[in-house]
């Protein structure tokens, strides 16, 4: 399976923030073994992350140390002109979710695992909570196995 993993769920990961940790924590777990799962994320995801991270725990080498353990983690993607004229067209959402879902959609993504589901309602790639994720992922593509 692979998915866009939102810079919320991120957040919730390096910030320990309650009570969101566990599932993101879980997550990671899952990202980090490269099995069945596949997280992926923008880089323009990664520079607000490691702004919040930074402001959030005031120590550089810590914040770099673990934006380099996500570039390990997470496979970097980034938006095309092409995103970036598409997303510009949804007037109703916002700029920064528009780019995620086209990327997700450019990709052929299954899933953007988010905490703010609502944001992505008009999204053709189905927005889910990390829990949700590890929910579908024993799951996901048995069905096909038998196709």
């Amino acid at each position: 399976m692979r998915i866009y993993v939102d810079t919320n769920v991120i957040l919730d990961f390096l910030m320990k923030r309650q009570p969101f940790f566990d599932d993101a924590y879980k997550l990671f777990s899952e990202l980090a073994k490269e099995d069945e799962l596949i997280g992926y994320v923008s880089v323009k995801a990664l520079t607000d992350i490691y702004y919040l991270y930074r402001k959030f725990n005031h120590n550089d080498i810590d914040t770099i140390r673990n934006v380099v353990k996500l570039i390990d983690i997470l496979y970097i993607a980034d938006n095309t002109k092409v995103d970036l004229l598409k997303a510009l067209c949804f007037f109703d959402n916002d700029f920064e979710d528009n780019l995620i879902v086209q990327l997700a959609t450019r990709m052929k993504l299954d899933y953007i695992v988010t905490r703010n589901g609502i944001d992505f309602g008009k999204s053709r790639v189905m927005a889910i909570t990390p829990k949700e994720c590890l929910e579908i992922l024993p799951n996901f593509g048995k069905a096909a196995e038998f196709e």
